[in-house]
Parts: C-alpha cells; sequence; structure tokens
C-alpha cells in the first residue's frame, strides 16, 4: 500500500499541525462504509502506518482481499472491523485474518 507506485502527488504540513512526526500518508476513502460516522466516500483521511490497533481506534485494514477504513476492536469472539465507534452485537467478528496497515489521525471532508 506504501510503495513508491501508489503514490500519487506529495504535499508538505507543518508536522504540529497533524499532532505527529510520524511518516504521514493521504488516503481517499475508499468507500461509504462509515456514513454513520459522519466520513463519506472522497473523504481525505491522513494516516500513519502501523501494524497494531487499539479498540475503537479508526484503521486501515486488510482482510479477504479487500482494503477497508473502519473502527476496530476485539474481543474474546474475535476481531471486528465496524463502521462505528460503538460496541454492536449484531456485529460479526471477521472470519479471516485482519492484518492492521495504518491508522487514521485525522479527516479532511470535502465540501
Amino acid at each position: 500500500m506504501f510503495s513508491e507506485r501508489n503514490i500519487r502527488d506529495v504535499y508538505s504540513f507543518p508536522q504540529d499541525m497533524l499532532g505527529t512526526h510520524k511518516k504521514t500518508y493521504l488516503l481517499h476513502m475508499p468507500d461509504d462504509g462509515l456514513q454513520e460516522a459522519g466520513i463519506a466516500e472522497g473523504d481525505v483521511l491522513f494516516i500513519t502506518p502501523q501494524e497494531f490497533a487499539n479498540d475503537f481506534d479508526l484503521v486501515v485494514a486488510e482482510t479477504e482481499g479487500r482494503t477497508l477504513v473502519r473502527y476496530f476492536r476485539q474481543d474474546e469472539d474475535g476481531t471486528y472491523l465496524q463502521s462505528t465507534a460503538e460496541t454492536d452485537d449484531s456485529t460479526e467478528p471477521c472470519k479471516n485474518a485482519v492484518t492492521i496497515v495504518a491508522r487514521v489521525i485525522s479527516v479532511y471532508h470535502r465540501i
């Protein structure tokens, strides 16, 4: 995902604006799976690469051959990728392995 061939443009932002000194990338929200959370398809996500997540972190994850942006949650029943940052008893755990690719640190909403 973070290979040179996937980089389209390079932008500079003041590090204090992003609140991190880590390498940061921009990703366009690929689908409408987070509309309940107020994040629409095409919104710009500021992401930092990392391979772990805490419960209810907004993450970029790979599972079942797809890349998703969802809220992460894990318990004794499994790993969940959810469309809201709330515990939802109707959400089924992911059946296949989940790989955390990045954490979303900010969202720019397109007008």
